[in-house]
């Protein structure tokens, strides 16, 4: 990163003297994101440094490109700019760029821009918990990638509408998009048949909720490898964060440890997919009674969720608090409690009902529908519990 720090300089004084379809077109396209790759965001995470350049080709920050550059070029930095503005959690910011990327996309006809775009809006409308609108987003996605006849984009787009109707509680349906996805991945590359990178990510997480644990490791093991080879910091952080779930629920917590700190690791630079990491780890030391590294990481999930409107990782924050406060009330300890001044005072953090009442609130409000047995579960062990 620090060797590329010319090149986005080259971009800033391309763009002050008024060349900035130029400074694209020979510098940050080319060399910068080096053109498909995207090297500056996929290899380096370099998200920050990214959108600070992208900042240099827009008129009014994040809505108006400069005018004189391509109708094209246009379109594309307005997916940039939404795009790192989501990863950083940025979601208020990243609405309007994703909306008026759309628009623009469509007014040109540019069905592959579309089909990133609505892609992108439905992966923010997701991550704040308006999952109908996501649901009719990565809907509309579909049919722009078949306008654009992109096989990758075909594929991956009914991915994402299986991901989004799994969050939905529409399992039998999702798993109908995931298998017609995965035929359209065969005909994409033949030498690799099974979804792989961040669409196994969407599969496996509906295959772990089914109870499939063995074919959700063979299908990891084998996704990691193409990961590893591809260099994908998120695919590969991915792949170790459902290889830390598999080795969790087959009770091997040393190897389940390994993999989980290698995903945080890896996702840092992706807080948007970093909570299902911490949340996960924060299971664990729950399953190894390890509190105080379940609270910390629990901590770190709050933090992400709360103050980005993140409100389906907020839900997941709330029930695997009340399952650790649970936990924690049979072990010979004093309860951890939950975040100092949440909820109006840490006395109810600290007690598992408010946070079972605010995973219930949550649900209700954004149709997180995979997530009403869990929630079920957490209510009747805290009436048992509560009877005399």
């Amino acid at each position: 990163l620090e060797e590329m720090q010319p090149l986005f300089s080259a971009v800033a004084h391309g763009c002050a003297a008024g060349l900035h379809q130029q400074a694209l077109d020979e510098v940050y396209w080319p060399r910068i994101r080096r053109k498909d790759n995207h090297y500056s965001l996929y290899q380096l995470g370099a998200f920050r440094d990214d959108l600070a350049t992208v900042a240099h080709f827009f008129e009014k920050t994040w809505s108006t490109p400069i005018v004189k550059m391509s109708p094209l070029s246009q379109i594309q930095v307005l997916n940039w700019a939404s795009f790192c503005l989501r990863v950083w959690g940025r979601l208020a910011e990243a609405i309007e760029p994703a909306k008026h990327n759309l628009a623009l996309a469509i007014q040109q006809e540019e069905w592959s821009e579309a089909t990133h775009a609505s892609s992108n809006l439905c992966e923010i409308e997701l991550l704040l918990g308006e999952l109908m609108k996501a649901q009719k987003t990565a809907e509309v996605s579909i049919r722009y990638a078949d306008y654009s006849r992109n096989l990758f984009l075909r594929m991956s787009k009914r991915a994402t509408y299986g991901y989004t109707l799994h969050q939905n509680g529409k399992t039998d349906e999702a798993l109908r998009y995931f298998l017609d996805s995965e035929t359209l991945q065969q005909q994409y590359e033949s030498h690799r048949p099974c979804l792989h990178s961040l669409r196994n990510f969407y599969y496996c997480s509906l295959l772990l909720d089914e109870g499939k644990t063995l074919e959700t490791k063979e299908r990891t093991c084998y996704s990691l490898a193409i990961s590893k080879e591809e260099k994908g910091q998120l695919s590969i952080g991915l792949d170790t964060l459902l290889l830390g779930v598999v080795y969790m629920q087959s009770a091997r917590f040393f190897e389940a440890g390994e993999q989980l700190n290698n995903s945080v690791n890896t996702l840092v630079s992706r807080p948007d997919y970093l909570a299902h990491s911490l949340l996960t780890r924060a299971a664990l030391h729950r399953h190894t009674r390890d509190f105080a590294r379940a609270q910390a990481d629990l901590q770190e999930v709050f933090d992400i969720a709360d103050g980005s409107g993140m409100r389906l990782h907020l839900t997941d924050y709330h029930l695997e608090m009340a399952r650790l406060l649970m936990a924690e009330s049979l072990a010979p300890c004093p309860p951890c409690g939950g975040r100092a001044g949440e909820g109006g005072n840490s006395r109810a953090a600290a007690d598992p009902a408010y946070h079972i009442a605010a995973a219930a609130k949550l649900i209700k409000e954004t149709g997180y529908h995979r997530r009403d047995q869990e929630l079920l579960d957490l209510q009747q062990t805290l009436a048992k519990e509560s009877r005399p």
